[in-house]
């Protein structure tokens, strides 16, 4: 199952990758909320976990990947965290 993630993993993170090249205008953010963007970031950087955000309006949410629970839950700890799925 380990492999099947890693293959599932890259285009998540190509995805998250793509949405941030996309808005290369420096006014331009991911999404509208600096708090979110610097998340995001932080795990594009960090290469911990990648966070997509999906719906619109009110009910949004974010739906986060990662090859390392344990090291994403550290960077995260301030968060909380929902397990969906865990390969």
């Amino acid at each position: 199952m380990k492999s099947t993630f890693k293959i599932l993993l890259l285009p998540l993170a190509l995805l998250v990758l793509f949405t941030r090249c996309e808005k290369e205008e420096p006014n331009v953010k991911i999404t509208d909320n600096n708090f979110l963007n610097a998340l995001i970031e932080q795990g594009i950087d960090t290469n911990a976990y990648y966070l997509k955000l999906c719906g619109s309006g009110g009910g949004g949410y974010i739906l986060g990947f990662t090859p390392d629970y344990v090291k994403a839950q550290e960077i995260l700890k301030n968060y909380k965290l929902e397990l969906v799925y865990k390969f």
